[in-house]
């Protein structure tokens, strides 16, 4: 998979991807925004939502970045802590594309 394959790359301004072959040269600041694929995958019971409703590649690369990011990255861990209290916003999503 290339960066350019996340859906939300045009918007996205997170330093730090799962899809960056670079992820590791990169550097993540305190306050920084967060990548939301993995904000998402810090919430343990949104983990299975997560890997039914984005392409199996992605849910790959994500699994696999996030305990090397969550160990590099001091403010990341932070934010991905504080992320993994809050309800998943994937199901919220999810919820709202079968009401439409």
């Amino acid at each position: 998979m290339n960066i350019t394959d996340c859906k939300r790359f045009a918007y996205c301004n997170a330093p730090i991807c799962p899809l960056d072959p670079n992820m590791l040269n990169r550097v993540h600041l305190d306050g920084e925004p967060t990548c939301y694929l993995l904000r998402e995958y810090s919430k343990p019971h949104a983990r299975e939502n997560l890997r039914g409703v984005i392409p199996r590649e992605l849910f790959k690369a994500v699994e696999e970045a996030y305990p090397i990011v969550f160990h590099r990255y001091a403010p990341l861990r932070k934010a991905l802590k504080r992320s993994a209290k809050t309800p998943p916003k994937l199901s919220i999503q999810i919820t709202e594309v079968h009401v439409e």
